[in-house]
């Protein structure tokens, strides 16, 4: 008997919705707030990323969005229990709100327990400032009025702006590639759907803003968009180079960005109400240093950060000065660029073993159509810190695609489809 391509698609779409709904099941019974690769974790992710690919130049019909909206109304009703962060933004808008005290200088650890320190407490993070900008506190502040400060009704908001940023993603790429099965990736992802709308983080939105600004080719327009991103967080900033390919519009796009910074900062500090200068001058991680959050990771029990501080710095500089100069030689296209640009910011920047921020590296991936490395994306991004064999397994296969990547890429030149390669290596992977 022949199995039909469609039944394996509703198969594999069953099998994952199913995963999911255990997940989301057992985030209300026993949370764990971790993301140690969890056999059912692993289950979903792989069942989710198996869907991705058989989702490849699909026709898709009313029926395949209804699916689609269903695996995320279930993650969006799931309890955020892969992570204790999304209660961290929470706390941050009520000590901006009630408490009218910057989140720069205000330590969790320093402050009084209370519903959301409570969920937090002896996280290694309690004891530095918030890494995140000025734009994504006002946001909190506004989802602190809303919910009128209850814990529940908090979430419910968050995870509606995760939710509103995932279908922004989804419309931009669309817009992008003029793919339809491209756009319904970005939905079903397992990557994005378990780190933003089962447990929110800011990463998705800054996305959002990214691929609004590659689709935008106006130099005022990209300029407000990426500095709305690097206000949220500022690693976000790195990206803005890439945005321009001559050094005329390099000005101009320069010109636009700081003008949004300035803009956008005007009318941010009556809203946080908190004195903006304290981002300027917070240390550990905090404030403007969240751009290379690294510091931070002092906090971290038993991690010796100095032993890979300046390493990570020296690969990071060396890494972005040779796609930079790729890029305006003419060797390396717009999105190659911003690809290999977001994959530095997990690998080496903003949280080496964090999946959360591989949320941006996905939408750059999706975009070049290249599912087979957003499948070893989705393969790195199940592990965490907590794992060391599993973090050994994630630094090493990670720096070897990210290497073999390079090295086909330039000597392949421009290439709008992934290498054959990636395809090989990609169905052993799934296989």
């Amino acid at each position: 008997m022949t199995v039909s391509r469609r039944t394996v698609w509703w198969a594999a779409a069953v099998a994952y919705a199913v995963l999911l709904v255990a997940l989301g099941v057992r985030s209300y019974i026993f949370p764990v707030y971790d993301l140690d690769g969890s056999t059912l974790l692993v289950g979903t992710s792989w069942a989710g990323i198996f869907l991705t690919v058989l989702s490849r130049r699909k026709q898709l019909s009313k029926w395949h969005y209804a699916m689609a909206a269903g695996l995320v109304l279930i993650t969006y009703l799931s309890y955020p229990d892969t992570s204790r962060d999304a209660f961290r933004y929470l706390f941050d808008g009520e000590i901006i709100r009630i408490w009218h005290l910057s989140p720069y200088t205000a330590l969790p650890i320093n402050l009084p327990i209370d519903q959301y320190s409570s969920i937090f407490s002896g996280v290694w993070w309690t004891k530095i400032p918030s890494p995140y900008g000025p734009l994504w506190q006002a946001l909190m502040v506004g989802i602190n009025f809303l919910s009128g400060n209850e814990v529940f009704n908090g979430l419910i908001f968050l995870k509606l702006v995760n939710a509103a940023a995932l279908l922004v993603c989804a419309r931009y790429t669309y817009l992008i590639t003029r793919k339809a099965w491209l756009s319904y990736s970005v939905l079903i992802n397992p990557v994005i759907l378990i780190n933003a709308t089962h447990s929110p983080h800011p990463d998705l939105i800054i996305a959002a803003l990214l691929l609004a600004a590659y689709y935008h080719t106006n130099a005022a327009a990209r300029g407000f968009l990426v500095s709305a991103a690097g206000l949220i967080k500022f690693h976000a900033l790195i990206f803005a180079p890439f945005f321009a390919r001559r050094l005329r519009d390099v000005a101009k796009l320069g010109i636009a960005t700081v003008a949004g910074l300035g803009v956008l900062l005007l009318i941010l500090k009556p809203l946080t109400g908190f004195e903006l200068g304290s981002m300027l001058t917070a240390n550990k991680g905090g404030g403007l240093q969240g751009i290379f959050s690294l510091p931070g990771y002092n906090a971290i029990p038993g991690l010796r950060i100095k032993t890979i501080f300046g390493i990570s710095y020296a690969l990071f500089v060396t890494a972005y000065a040779a796609i930079a100069w790729a890029y305006f030689r003419g060797k390396l296209s717009r999105l190659n660029a911003l690809t290999y640009v977001s994959l530095l910011v997990p690998l080496l920047l903003t949280g080496l073993l964090f999946p959360w921020h591989f949320i941006i590296s996905v939408a750059f991936l999706l975009l070049s159509d290249s599912l087979m490395a957003l499948a070893a994306v989705s393969f790195i991004g199940i592990f965490s810190f907590n794992a060391p064999l599993n973090t050994a397994v994630l630094i090493m296969f990670a720096a070897l695609f990210y290497a073999a990547g390079y090295v086909i890429r330039w000597v392949g030149g421009q290439l709008s489809e992934p290498p054959k390669v990636f395809n090989v290596i990609g169905r052993i992977i799934i296989a």
